[in-house]
Order: structure tokens, then C-alpha cells, then sequence
């Protein structure tokens, strides 16, 4: 048994060099779970609620879906109404949040070839039998 005795001794450089083990594992980890979520800069118009009103209106958009969708403004959670606007003639369309106490309204996307098949191509495209 005098064989394993060194197994069972542990000096202070052995335990110091454990807890610096841990302490970097730790450090390695909660970076990596804070790294997971990242803010990115994103191009975002702008303006009172009425202006991207009259915007929706000149380009012919109407309100084809909502939902009320959560923000951040500052370290405050805001809830914050956001529609998608179509004009089927075009086949555009633009995501608009509206933040009614601010009368500021953003337009979050826009882009076009506006597609009602989407359910579709979207399963076809990630092989799946049946939808979620």
C-alpha cells in the first residue's frame, strides 16, 4: 500500500493548481454561455407612428398578419405590437413595430416576392412529413 500513499497526499501547489483548473473552466464556460446571444447592428427606418402610416398607405400596403411581439428599450421589456403588411399586387411587403406611447413606429424589414405557398417550401426544404 506505501505504493499509492503519494495518491493520497496533496500539497498546496496540487491544490492550487486545481482551483486555478476550475476557476479557468469556469471563466471558459460562462463566456461561452454569455457568447450565445449577441446584439447586432441592423439598419432600422424610423419615424412617428403617423409618418410610417402614411408611408404604408403610399406604397399601397395593407395589415395582412399582427401579433405583440416583446422589446427592449433600454433594460426595460416592452411590449410592442408588430404587423406585416403586404401589397399583393406587387408582391412586397414590410414589417412595421409600433411603440404607441413613444409615437414612434420602426420598420423593421421589407423586401418582396411575397409567397402564400411558404407552409410548403418550407417543409419541402427541411424534409419534413408533417408540420409542427
Amino acid at each position: 500500500m506505501k505504493k499509492f500513499d503519494s495518491f493520497n497526499k496533496v500539497d498546496k501547489f496540487g491544490i492550487q493548481l486545481l482551483i486555478a483548473f476550475c476557476l479557468g473552466l469556469l471563466v471558459i464556460l460562462t463566456g461561452l454561455a454569455v457568447s450565445a446571444a449577441e446584439w447586432f447592428s441592423k439598419p432600422i427606418q424610423c419615424a412617428t407612428v403617423q409618418e410610417v402610416v402614411d408611408l404604408m398607405e403610399e406604397r399601397d400596403q395593407q395589415p395582412l398578419v399582427a401579433g405583440v411581439g416583446t422589446s427592449r428599450i433600454g433594460d426595460e421589456k416592452v411590449a410592442i405590437p408588430t404587423f406585416m403588411f403586404v401589397n399583393t399586387n406587387e408582391g412586397s411587403w414590410h414589417v412595421i413595430e409600433f411603440n404607441i406611447q413613444s409615437d414612434q413606429a420602426c420598420v423593421i424589414a421589407v423586401g418582396d416576392q411575397l409567397d402564400f405557398e411558404a407552409v410548403e417550401w418550407y417543409y419541402k426544404q427541411n424534409d419534413k412529413t408533417k408540420r409542427i
